[in-house]
């Protein structure tokens, strides 16, 4: 029969149902397994199936087509990928397909698969299959099933400990992940608030891919919510994690790393691996900490060669599939990886808001998608690793990556969807535009041809007009009286425009939000590692932040309450956070210094939050007349005097 070959990737293999993969194709890879299986003297292998509408039907053709080549079949059924993983460790042989579209859309299915612990590629299934080799014939093997789900639980119980009671939104998108991740998170002694637990492969609610933004505002909605310590989102098949904070902001997967990585490097110091498209500032944290960073191609397949040659404590990559070689055994494991996270809270007994405060602020972009034909995007890459004129530090181990002295661009062609994948990161927000728009300006110049290129551009510059026409329109009216007509009307586009940049109005106040939250916060992190006295350093945070509201006056207006109505609690309780993380970060300054205090450092820091809000009051009732700046300095005197002793 005909193949398509494409489906046959770096990876692992991929394809549309039915026409791409289907049962006959399925029959094709099972003996190809079966050949391979045979050579390296393996007769048992473990199978499993995520919850997508075909699984059932290919799961059991590959089941069958195995056993009729002469090898056993334990079937563990509808589960995530992670549990196969971990069933072929259990098993002698160490082998295991899943049949699994992962976080592709509905109507995709393939195929990961595992030999002799070893991952293999579709490109070497493939291969077996143009060989067409015949099998000797041999005895039909037996199919047995078998639920491996206790045995996993109790052993991540064994090696998890959680002090305290942590309180958990678990959103596993109508995927795999519902059949254990909630089960696992009670087990462990948290509070487990569920998400679309229930496995539909039609997918319902949001596609299960936390690497999409988008597909996380369920999540921060209910962390925000139930005021719960985190949120954990799944992909499909469960192998990857993404993080949300008690305060609601996403964590991107590099700073997951980071987080983790200093966690093990504090006890255990060893290599840790980190795919291309990950932070610099991730290596930096590794050899801080004693450890050595190793930077790997994208993809599954190159991690688990490198964590064989390397034997890392870790490895990870931005699309969230994490890899614990401590304590765990060197699988992609989404489950694992957000108990860990969880652990992690627990052992600092500090929420992960303040944990991820104290990482490096990064400008950086998620990963960034352009559409291109499948047959085309290598090539793409290639003429532009080739042709492109930016200078700067080449790597080319996956696509190109260009270290500039100001940040880092990338792009990599995607080996399982028909994309280019790009992202960038910066020292500075304009740094991180002025390479975003050097890159695309060097592909538009070395393949004009690819026009949805500069759509993509205009689409993200588009984005931070709305952002500035929110906060606009905020100097003057209360947040509940900006619709998004309204604010489609003052960008200077359709409404229907305005959702393809942003899924609600609550998205777009977030990001603004956030914005504003990450550039306070960035100066209060770096006043806190100077080397002034505490005194000076709360004078500087104090000033800094007045200054700024009287730059963002739709940010002050927000943080003044008045732009708020009464159904907009979501929002008020952002602010709420922003002035408690504020107040404990000035309190955390002035205990360097308690002894010149004359009160204590909470009470101090309570007193500078209170005037702060009064003085933005003031200033937003007077309809910005006047700068508070006029006010500062005399503020400042006040405050000072009541709080300091000298």
């Amino acid at each position: 029969m005909e193949i398509t070959e494409s489906i046959f990737r770096e990876y692992d293999i991929r394809g549309i149902y039915p026409e791409e993969i289907n049962e006959d194709v399925i029959n094709l890879i099972a003996k190809a397994i079966s050949i391979k299986c045979i050579k390296e003297g393996i007769s048992e292998i473990c199978v499993g199936r995520d919850g997508r509408l075909s699984g059932e039907s290919l799961l059991d053709s590959l089941s069958v087509s195995l056993s009729n080549f002469g090898i056993n079949v334990i079937n563990i059924g509808l589960t995530s990928t992670p549990l196969l993983y971990f069933a072929a460790k259990k098993n002698k042989y160490k082998s295991g397909v899943m049949v699994t579209g992962s976080h592709n859309p509905k109507n995709y299915n393939g195929v990961k698969l595992v030999i002799n612990d070893k991952p293999v590629s579709g490109s070497e299934i493939l291969q077996l299959i143009i060989n067409e080799e015949e099998l000797s014939s041999n005895d039909p093997g037996q199919i047995t099933f078998k639920d491996i789900r206790e045995e996993y639980l109790q052993e991540v119980k064994k090696n998890i400990h959680i002090k305290s009671e942590i309180k958990v939104v678990i959103d596993c998108g109508n995927g795999a992940a519902g059949c254990i991740a909630p089960q696992l998170f009670k087990s462990l002694g948290c509070e487990v608030i569920e998400l679309f637990s229930e496995v539909d492969g039609n997918f319902p609610n949001h596609h299960p891919d936390p690497g999409k933004i988008e597909n996380l505002n369920d999540l921060i909605s209910k962390v925000e919510e139930t005021k719960a310590d985190l949120g954990l989102a799944f992909d499909g098949d469960g192998d990857r994690v993404g993080l949300v904070t008690n305060l609601g902001k996403i964590v991107f997967p590099d700073k997951i790393m980071m987080l983790l990585s200093k966690d093990i490097l504090a006890t255990k110091k060893g290599s840790i691996i980190f795919d291309v498209k990950c932070s610099n500032s991730l290596a930096d944290i590794i050899t801080d900490n004693g450890g050595e960073p190793i930077m790997s191609p994208t993809g599954h397949f190159h991690i688990k060669n490198n964590i064989k040659k390397y034997d890392p404590l870790l490895a990870g990559e931005m699309s969230g599939h994490i890899f614990f070689n401590d304590k765990w055994y060197g699988f992609d494991d989404g489950h694992y990886s957000g108990a860990r996270i969880v652990e992690l809270i627990s052992k600092n007994n500090r929420p992960i808001s303040e944990l991820e405060n104290e990482l490096p602020l990064l400008y950086s972009t998620p990963e960034l998608n352009i559409d291109v034909p499948d047959n085309k995007k290598f090539k793409i890459v290639q003429d532009f690793s080739e042709q492109c004129s930016l200078n700067g530090e080449k790597i080319t181990i996956d696509g190109l990556r260009i270290n500039f002295d100001n940040g880092w661009g990338l792009l990599r062609a995607s080996n399982t969807t028909p994309k280019l994948v790009l992202r960038f990161e910066g020292a500075s927000i304009d740094g991180l535009n002025q390479i975003k728009d050097d890159f695309l300006n060097e592909l538009s110049r070395i393949c004009p041809d690819i026009d949805i290129n500069l759509v993509w551009r205009m689409k993200k510059d588009r984005k931070n007009i709305i952002l500035q026409s929110l906060a606009s329109m905020l100097e003057e009216r209360n947040l509940s009286k900006i619709t998004t007509a309204l604010l489609a009307e003052k960008s200077g586009i359709t409404e229907a425009a305005l959702y393809r940049h942003f899924p609600s109005k609550r998205s777009i106040y977030a990001e603004l939000f956030s914005f504003c939250d990450d550039a306070i916060f960035a100066k209060c992190n770096e006043l806190k590692k100077s080397k002034i006295s505490a005194k000076d350093k709360t004078k500087n945070a104090f000033v800094f932040f007045m200054l700024f509201v009287e730059k963002n006056k739709g940010f002050a207006r927000l943080l003044s309450r008045e732009a708020l109505s009464t159904n907009e609690q979501n929002v008020s309780d952002s602010v709420n956070q922003f002035y408690e993380r504020f107040e404990l970060m000035l309190r955390q300054i002035l205990k360097e210094d308690s002894s010149n205090l004359t009160s204590q450092p909470g009470i101090s820091a309570q007193l500078i939050v209170t005037a702060i809000e009064g003085n933005i009051g003031r200033y937003i009732r007077s309809k910005f007349k006047v700068s508070p700046s006029t006010y500062i300095e005399n503020v400042w005197e006040l405050l000072s005097i009541s709080i300091f002793k000298d």
